[in-house]
């Protein structure tokens, strides 16, 4: 995913990213409708911002919004985000897809 760059190569965010290489569960948001807890799968992610996050895929998303649910039960929270940035990343022989997504904003289920 490459970063926007400004002046002097520096990257253009609005908040700083950190590293969050933790597992989390996402599932696509269909229409507009609350996924089931059946739909949620689990990702590796990259890392955070206050504005999104970037996770591992081994596939392709065949969706552009989803529902990202961050923490562990009990204390589990869900946001709903919009992938913005795809990238086809090969690491030690093996093909992923880095996928950046930008929040939307917070959701009950």
């Amino acid at each position: 995913m490459a970063p926007h760059r400004g002046p002097a190569g520096r990257e253009l965010r609005s908040s700083p990213r950190r590293d969050y290489r933790y597992r989390q569960k996402i599932a696509p948001l269909v229409d507009g409708l609350r996924p089931s807890k059946r739909s949620f799968f689990e990702v590796v992610c990259r890392d955070i911002s206050a504005g999104g996050i970037s996770f591992y895929m081994n596939r392709l998303p065949d969706f552009d919004t989803l529902v990202l649910a961050l923490g562990n039960e009990p204390a589990v929270s869900h946001f709903t985000a919009r992938v913005m940035r795809v990238a086809r990343v090969e690491e030690e022989g093996r093909i992923r897809y880095l996928v950046g997504c930008r929040f939307l904003g917070r959701i009950n289920l």
